[in-house]
């Protein structure tokens, strides 16, 4: 099929804007197509004559936007999408997008507004719902969060039901309520087996083995990685390799949480030779995932040198955008803190302060937007602690004990923060 073909896909719309050079939506959708594939000059190219054919064509300024706040250029992106909204009045999309280029900029006030004002518009917008609930996320205001995903369940399609619930069973996830994030995935599993749809079944099968692999219950991990995997490789026969990145580093992951260091070294062993041959579009995130799985053995095993050296390489990534694949992938696996933790295990204090520091705040200064796991607050309690740090410590600790009030009881840290806390 050609959605499942890139290279034949691009040589179509290639082909229909020689033949058709007037129509827009063929301009409009091989500038859409190189956006994808990270090609922006060319993007940008595609998008501006299709605006040229018709000043009014909000797609091409809403895609124009995109492609502009990806590579930075946000005065770019912000006139594109007022532009978008001048031709469109009333139209919530427009909205939407800007609230999606302010959260990217950092600017969470700003996008709160325009997310707002985009409901304001059209009540039943779910994205700009999920939006909220992602910007409140990163507030860690998550009772806020969790009323914008029940807001978005409430009001969405039958379609976009089945998404609302997988959200809502990942913020639990997040939150620490294994149990009830798995039965929830389940029995999406169920529903998406009942009505053949291979894709929800895959992408819970995907976010099943992290969780698995938390529970430790590795065989269950890997089972649920297995079965990702014999769907990826149903796709684009362009992305082969990423597929086979993605599959070892899952299994590598497995193999670290097991503390089968060995069989994750061989894991990162198959990935380096792949990485050469990616696409653009690819090499970003499976480099980053090759760096973070490398950086976490390095930890479990080496000393705290070469732990350093292989966590000091690691770059986080940008927000890819308020899109439930995007999102969940750019979270996954929750912990981004083995810098920190590596110079806490040196006995560092004061860089492994500074480290969580950055992970949890939200710099205008740059583009990542990652959620703040509660644990992190925990563990920086520990390192402030170690510092002699008690009022610093303290304050962590109760964060982290609020965040988490109803995780599951079984999570070790719960109670050692308890403990903690009140010896402080």
């Amino acid at each position: 099929m050609i959605e499942n073909d890139s290279g034949k896909k691009r040589r179509l719309l290639l082909e229909l804007t020689e033949k058709y050079p007037q129509e827009k939506y063929a301009h409009y959708e091989l500038g859409n197509h190189y956006f994808v594939h990270k090609r922006n000059s060319e993007a940008f190219l595609e998008l501006e004559k299709a605006i040229a054919l018709d000043p009014n064509f909000g797609p091409a300024f809403n895609m124009l936007g995109y492609a502009y706040a990806e590579i930075g250029d946000f005065g770019k992106a912000e006139a594109a999408y007022k532009r978008y909204i001048s031709a469109n009045p009333g139209d919530a999309n427009p909205v939407d997008s800007l609230a999606e280029l302010y959260l990217r900029m950092g600017h969470l006030d700003q996008a709160e507004s325009k997310y707002r004002e985009a409901l304001d518009a059209r009540p039943d917008f779910t994205g700009s719902s999920r939006g909220l609930a992602y910007l409140f996320a990163l507030r860690e205001n998550y009772h806020e969060s969790s009323r914008w995903l029940e807001e978005f369940l409430a009001k969405a399609e039958p379609t976009e039901k089945m998404e609302a619930q997988w959200l809502i069973s990942y913020y639990d996830y997040f939150l620490g309520r294994l149990e009830k994030s798995l039965a929830g995935f389940l029995a999406l599993r169920k529903i998406g087996e009942s009505y053949g749809t291979a894709y929800i079944v895959s992408t819970v099968d995907w976010i099943s083995g992290f969780i698995y692999s938390d529970l430790g219950r590795f065989d269950d991990a890997r089972k649920a990685f297995q079965s990702i995997d014999e769907y990826r490789k149903k796709g684009d026969p362009v992305h082969q390799n990423a597929y086979a990145v993605n599959h070892a580093f899952e299994l590598g992951w497995a193999d670290l949480k097991q503390g089968r260091l060995d069989d994750a070294r061989a894991r990162l062993g198959e990935i380096k030779p792949l990485l050469p041959t990616l696409d653009q579009e690819d090499l970003s995130e499976m480099t980053f995932m090759y760096q973070l799985l490398g950086a976490e053995v390095a930890l479990a095993g080496e000393s705290s040198e070469g732990a350093l050296a292989a966590a000091g390489r690691l770059q986080l990534m940008d927000f890819p955008g308020n899109n439930t694949p995007g999102l969940v992938s750019y979270n996954t696996p929750f912990f981004k803190d083995v810098l920190a933790r590596a110079y806490w295990k040196k006995g560092e204090l004061d860089k492994a302060a500074a480290e969580y520091r950055k992970l949890m705040t939200i710099n205008p200064a740059n583009q990542v937007r990652m959620m703040i796991h509660p644990l992190y607050h925990y563990r920086l309690g520990r390192v402030l602690e170690e510092k002699g740090d008690k009022t610093g410590a303290a304050g962590e600790y109760r964060k982290f004990l609020d965040y988490w009030k109803d995780a599951d009881p079984a999570h070790p840290e719960l109670a050692d923060a308890r403990k903690r806390l009140a010896a402080l």
